[in-house]
């Protein structure tokens, strides 16, 4: 699956932006303001007497103004800003049409959050307060692997065992991280003494900042947290799809690995 093919395909022709921006505009014009200030985009909402004449030309103003800010937004920011969006639409009863028309492009919308329905999308955000949500996913990503998982994160802890146990097939499981708890060499023993098909060893480095997932060794993912603490704050969860920075990725860490200790 190719970078280009599919990851702009979801960013671009399946962007579920022009749909949320439509239903945004429909509700009173006196709540938009809220509502994109939530998301945490910073827009001018002063107005002539003119423009402030009617609801229909604050629209008017507001749309053109919004999707300046919006286009002037990294590609993370922009899928950020729709989740943000959705959620605070959904407080507003503007889910039902919303939700038929997202899933014609590969999106709806679950208990006033915005997901995909379609493996076509592989960036996911989660508000701050969504641990169950993100522990499913995140647990759901590492039993995909078939042969080994790569786990580079800074912070770990012994509730990242709770994400490896689904059945009993044969996985070799590296952790990398700066630090990790004092018994948690001494845990890894004792897991690997209960599932012995389940191969696990940790060691230490300093040389990472960002938490990657690496599954059989052609799955990539990035997290904007540390695994332990996915949900407590806002973070985005996004599959790698250009396979050059995959393979610069797997070289670096491979590397690491072999100059890392225990």
């Amino acid at each position: 699956m190719s970078f280009f093919n599919n990851h702009e395909k979801s960013r671009r022709g399946l962007f579920p932006w022009p749909v949320i921006i439509t239903y945004l505009f429909k509700i009173d014009s006196y709540k938009i303001p809220g509502i994109i200030d939530a998301s945490g985009m910073t827009i001018d909402w002063q107005l002539t007497k003119q423009q402030n004449y009617s609801h229909k030309y604050r629209k008017d103003v507001y749309r053109s103004r919004i999707n300046k800010a919006y286009e002037d937004l990294n590609e993370e920011d922009k899928l950020r800003v729709a989740f943000i969006i959705c959620e605070e639409l959904s407080h507003e009863g503007k889910i039902e049409q919303l939700d038929t028309n997202l899933r014609k492009i590969g999106w709806c919308i679950d208990q006033g959050i915005l997901k995909p329905t379609t493996e076509d999308i592989y960036e996911l955000f989660f508000s701050q307060g969504r641990q169950h949500d993100a522990y499913v996913k995140i647990k759901e990503i590492f039993h995909r692997a078939k042969k080994s998982i790569h786990v580079i994160d800074p912070y770990i802890d012994g509730s990242i065992f709770n994400l490896f146990v689904s059945d009993q097939k044969s996985l070799e499981i590296k952790l990398l991280s700066t630090k990790y708890p004092p018994d948690f060499l001494q845990e890894i023993n004792k897991f690997h003494q209960q599932y012995r098909s389940i191969r696990i060893e940790a060691r230490k480095s300093s040389d990472f900042h960002d938490r990657f997932i690496i599954i059989d060794e052609k799955e990539c993912w990035h997290i904007g947290c540390s695994i332990k603490d996915a949900g407590n704050k806002a973070f985005m969860l996004s599959r790698i799809e250009d396979f050059r920075n995959v393979e610069e990725l797997l070289q670096i860490i491979h590397s690491n690995w072999e100059e890392a200790h225990h």
